[in-house]
């Protein structure tokens, strides 16, 4: 599997998937602001601290903030260029690169993910699912919308 320059995506990526759901509705947040509802309903109790793995340009960022007013959000991605557009659309918001020394980071009480896998290559998912598992505190919850294409994330 040929992996993707995110970087060479970043400016581009909300044009592109605008592009992808104006079949569906008119108003290109609606996805973002859709699947965070569902976290938040599925929520049990306000997380202290939120973490969006994989978060790119940082597009659900202000709708976890909105979710959860009282938590610490962060954002976590592999391209840096996409974290530089999260930053500067969520002041406040710590972002870090996966793969920096912040690898380690930890204590989280929710962990969204949406749209992340299925870049993973197939040999690489149960490693990424480890790392996501050991960001989280204990009774912490990892939530979020996976499409998977092929190999399993046992």
């Amino acid at each position: 599997m040929k992996k993707i320059d995110f970087d060479g995506f970043a400016h581009a990526y909300d044009d592109l998937l605008r592009e992808q759901t104006t079949f569906f509705t008119e108003d290109e947040t609606y996805f973002a602001r859709y699947k965070i509802d569902i976290v938040r309903r599925l929520a049990t109790s306000e997380p202290r601290r939120v973490l969006e793995f994989g978060c790119g340009t940082g597009r659900n960022i202000r709708f976890l903030r909105d979710a959860f007013p009282r938590s610490e959000v962060m954002g976590s991605d592999v391209s840096q260029k996409s974290l530089d557009l999260a930053r500067s659309s969520n002041p406040g918001v710590h972002f870090w690169r996966e793969g920096d020394d912040a690898a380690t980071r930890s204590g989280f009480d929710l962990i969204f993910i949406a749209g992340v896998f299925h870049h993973v290559p197939p040999s690489e998912r149960n490693a990424v699912a480890a790392c996501v598992a050991e960001r989280l505190n204990a009774g912490g919850t990892v939530a979020g919308v996976l499409r998977v294409r092929g190999g399993s994330t046992k």
